[in-house]
């Protein structure tokens, strides 16, 4: 079994949905696609040092990065009080950050 393998099966366990991988190059259509845009200068105006120009450059925040690691956790399986859905973020009414009593620094522990 790969590395890539072992972390999605892993993953998948802690109970996350979907799991991406892919390098750390630079996200050079995101860059572009947000460089075309009108209205998007206020995001952009700071140039290279933008945190969201930074943020499609990986290897800008950790240069050595080989590859990025992205999860995905479903809240559909929770039933959220009717009244709050539209007031309260799901994700704090899930209560996502705060690790699970099985959990020490977010890793399942199992037995």
């Amino acid at each position: 079994m790969t590395l890539t393998e072992k972390i999605k099966l892993k993953a998948l366990e802690l109970g996350f949905v979907k799991v991406g991988i892919t390098t750390a190059d630079d996200f050079h259509d995101y860059i572009d696609k947000l460089m075309s845009r009108k209205n998007y200068e206020f995001l952009i105006d700071k140039g290279e040092k933008s945190s969201i120009i930074m943020g499609s450059k990986p290897k800008s925040v950790a240069k050595e990065a080989k590859s990025i690691i992205s999860i995905i956790y479903s809240y559909s399986h929770i039933d959220f009080p009717e009244k709050l859905i539209d007031k309260v973020g799901r994700a704090y009414q899930a209560r996502c950050y705060i690790p699970k009593a099985d959990n020490i620094n977010g890793a399942r522990l199992h037995s």
